[in-house]
């Protein structure tokens, strides 16, 4: 789940009792509060962005798409209240209107010659959209609540939860860092887009991270129950994740000459290297998600640390083979 909500969304989803309503309203106050400073702030920075990048309009633009915050943010309880009683259908129906309001308003805008503003247009519907929509589910009603020691409770377990997903994030920075003073800049385009079709491939693996949450909180501490379920789960995430992954293997070569052009089948060079990691990951999944139960954030910020410091001394160890490999090849020429 996304790091913008501070983990208040995983602090809720993650309790073996059911949180009361207090903590759905401390938790819609705090997202209130925390919806303010965003939509405040981009306001504020957006002519400073758009003096930046130097396109005329992207001030109006961004104050625009700003007003979604406030409603993607406080979505979450009413999303959260129907994760609990796992009602993933409705989430799934919510969703699915939401995400085709989107497109309802903005193709129309786009052919009309709106420009960047229908997609914009199409965003804040599919944001306030599902906001109404979640509530409406849920049946909950949020009212405003200020409890210093629940407060902090809650944003003590939720920071220590962000941060380990801060420090995975920081994965995403391979690609533009390593691969383009590597590889150059058509390398980087090529590794983002078989990143990007491994994500949308392996789709399940977030759906299943969702679910299990839920899904495992209501086994409290049960060490056994648990056990059992995430050794059960790395098969079906194994089938589920693996499964499209080597159906568009097989047909990669032809999909992507169809979709995108040739020029760009070189792309699936390394869709079987990155298919692979993500394949890795999913099947190990399910035990972060033990382990966020069990308030062992720490343990997962640890993990992702080790796992960018391997990342940097990969960097490291590719650049000098590639620097020994062009001297090398300059000597041999040189003979």
């Amino acid at each position: 789940m996304p790091a913008r909500h501070l983990g208040l969304d995983v602090y809720l989803l993650r309790k073996a009792e059911a949180p009361d309503e207090k903590e759905f309203h401390q938790a819609f106050t705090l997202l209130l509060c925390i919806s303010a400073a965003f939509l405040g702030g981009l306001c504020i920075l957006s002519p400073v962005i758009a003096s930046f990048v130097r396109i005329s309009g992207v001030a109006r633009l961004l104050m625009f798409l700003a007003v979604g915050i406030p409603f993607n943010l406080l979505a979450l309880p009413a999303v959260i209240k129907l994760d609990r009683d796992l009602n993933f259908k409705q989430v799934a129906i919510n969703e699915l209107i939401s995400q085709g309001s989107m497109y309802v308003v903005s193709v129309p805008l786009a052919f009309a010659g709106y420009g960047a503003w229908a997609p914009a247009s199409g965003f804040l519907t599919q944001q306030v959209l599902l906001a109404a929509l979640s509530y409406r589910s849920a049946g909950y009603r949020p009212s405003l609540h200020w409890d210093t020691h629940l407060i902090q409770k809650m944003l003590s377990y939720g920071l220590s939860y962000s941060t380990s997903i801060w420090v995975w994030q920081l994965r995403s920075l391979v690609n533009p860092l390593i691969v383009s003073r590597l590889a150059g800049v058509e390398a980087v385009g090529y590794v983002a887009v078989s990143i990007r079709f491994v994500e949308v491939l392996a789709f399940a693996k977030a759906a299943t991270w969702r679910i299990a949450m839920a899904t495992l909180a209501k086994m409290g501490g049960d060490r056994i129950r648990l056990r059992n379920s995430i050794t059960e789960g790395m098969r079906l995430q194994a089938m589920a994740v693996g499964l499209p992954i080597g159906m568009f293997a097989l047909s990669g070569p032809f999909l992507v000459s169809l979709g995108l052009g040739h020029n760009w089948v070189p792309a699936l060079a390394v869709f079987p290297f990155i298919a692979l990691s993500y394949l890795t990951n999913a099947m190990f999944n399910l035990h972060c998600s033990v382990l966020y139960l069990l308030e062992k954030n720490y343990q997962v910020t640890v993990f992702s640390t080790v796992h960018i410091i391997l990342f940097a001394v990969a960097r490291l160890c590719l650049y000098l083979c590639s620097d020994s490999a062009a001297m090398g090849g300059q000597n041999s020429l040189r003979c």
